[in-house]
């Protein structure tokens, strides 16, 4: 994960330390850019899905954020953390990280210019809340995540206070994907068994539309390019999106796909 920085001597500096089984460590500091690399572990196999919601965490971890310009700083401790995303709006550093404790949950941990923290937690539940995105909008940050439920996943996101349902098809939805439009609102992007309302599949494809500024309206963009359900080559499926939008307005879909991954531009 890359962030560039507000100015050029301006760093952030973002840290997950694992404990108890595992020891793994997330660190980055690169000149004028926020480089992540996250590295699991022995404790790997306790945060495996389907085991965390039945078993009890065996390991705790910290997350550290730090900024150069003041050297303000946020340290909080949970069971586990996990997939942290990170953004910038009006001089705040903002990371939105999955979190167990009593229950499951998406904090929004936010450090500002003067040294003030806030912290905020979305849509705790018993069931597992996972892989959050954020992006700036209008002054504000907005996130969305994976909802687990039985039998199921919804997509929900945020503008930092109020919880709305953003995708829920009745099948699994996944790794959701937000970067702001130069029009205004966000572009969304997600995968699913479920593309263009189909029969459930066991291949996941990624879906792609606009959603609005208030998070209350998702225009699908149709039928993802080359996407066909009969597939039976090397590329079968098209996953984990990240976006981007480039100069002239065109969007980036990039993902991965069986074998490799896959860059496509949406004009």
């Amino acid at each position: 994960m890359v962030l560039p920085a507000p100015g050029a001597q301006l760093f952030f500096q973002v840290e997950i330390e694992v404990g108890g089984l595992g020891k793994g460590l997330s660190k980055a500091l690169v000149g004028g850019l926020l480089e992540q690399v996250v590295q699991q572990g022995a404790g790997r196999g306790a945060a495996r899905e389907g085991v965390d919601a039945v078993r009890p965490w065996r390991s705790y971890a910290t997350l550290h954020l730090w900024r150069s310009d003041t050297g303000a700083e946020v340290v909080f401790q949970a069971p586990a953390l996990r997939w942290p995303a990170i953004t910038w709006a009006d001089g705040w550093i903002w990371i939105a990280v999955a979190v167990r404790m009593t229950q499951h949950h998406i904090a929004l941990v936010g450090l500002g210019p003067d040294g003030r923290m806030v912290r905020r937690a979305l849509d705790p539940s018993d069931h597992l809340r996972a892989r959050p995105t954020i992006a700036a909008l209008d002054h504000r940050v907005a996130v969305a995540w994976e909802a687990h439920a039985r039998g199921c996943i919804q997509l929900r996101g945020s503008l930092g206070r109020e919880v709305v349902t953003l995708v829920d098809d009745g099948g699994f939805a996944q790794a959701p994907a937000l970067r702001p439009r130069t029009d205004g609102g966000l572009w969304f992007a997600w995968q699913t068994d479920r593309p263009m309302a189909a029969a459930p599949t066991l291949a996941r494809w990624v879906q792609v539309a606009r959603l609005s500024a208030d998070l209350g309206t998702c225009t699908s963009l149709g039928t993802l390019p080359g996407m066909t359900l009969t597939a039976n080559g090397e590329d079968q499926s098209l996953e984990f999106p990240a976006l981007c939008e480039s100069a002239d307005g065109a969007l980036w879909v990039i993902a991965r796909a069986s074998h490799n991954f896959r860059a496509q531009r949406w004009t």
